[in-house]
């Protein structure tokens, strides 16, 4: 059993707006590999292309993964951070924190969400897109192309991904590094959690020295 955010009307109608705009800003950046909750791309477009990847390409071993309550545990702080990569208006960004941070009403009693998305909201499905674009896609199709030794291929559904490899070594390696990617993202959750009650602007020099250092190390000179 899982809490469910179902919105009003008006804010169902006003999210599907957001999404339909939001789209065409994002579809310019999302990757070939993922098939989940996109324009003109379905659950049998994403069996279609693993068939394909598997039977026509040299993949002798596979990680298959679902990432453990996915939905339920999306940091709100790096999300909203990953959105304004893309998105400079601050109204818009205001709206889509509103929406993360709208809460659920359970026999009457409102309580609060500090993370995770709303289950069942229109909006859901691209947050996490957006989160697992930078998260993980940007991040395997470095490491294919930086550390694998022969051919990897990657279609992803969702919180749900096949990973395909010619070489065991190139296997057991990614999934190393998948493991250690995501404690990392984990320990950040944690230490922001656990800083929430600290000064703000003590917790933000925090976090930015943890932001810049990554930046300095992982992107793209002049991005």
């Amino acid at each position: 059993m899982r809490p469910l955010g179902i919105a009003a009307l008006e804010d169902k109608i006003v999210q599907q707006a957001t999404c339909t705009i939001l789209e065409c800003i994002y579809e310019e950046d999302f990757l070939g590999l993922s098939y989940g909750f996109r324009p003109q791309r379905s659950p049998h477009q994403a069996l279609d292309a693993l068939f394909v990847e598997i039977t026509t390409r040299k993949v002798n071993w596979i990680i298959n993964a679902d990432i453990r309550s996915f939905f339920d545990n999306i940091s709100h702080e790096w999300l909203l951070k990953l959105l304004e990569h893309r998105i400079a208006d601050p109204k818009m960004l205001r709206l889509l924190k509103k929406w993360l941070r709208a809460g659920v009403s359970e026999d009457g009693e409102w309580s609060p969400t500090s993370v995770g998305t709303p289950q069942g909201a229109v909006i859901s499905p691209l947050y996490a897109n957006v989160f697992l674009h930078y998260v993980f896609d940007l991040w395997i199709n470095q490491w294919r192309k930086r550390e694998a030794q022969g051919e990897v291929t990657v279609i992803r559904y969702a919180d749900d991904f096949v990973i395909g490899f010619r070489e065991e070594s190139d296997a057991r390696r990614c999934l190393a590094a998948l493991k250690e990617r995501f404690a990392k993202l984990d320990a950040l959750r944690k230490q922001l959690r656990r800083r929430r009650h600290a000064d703000l602007a003590e917790t933000g020099g925090w976090l930015v020295s943890v932001y810049r250092a990554w930046c300095q190390y992982y992107a793209v000179s002049g991005n």
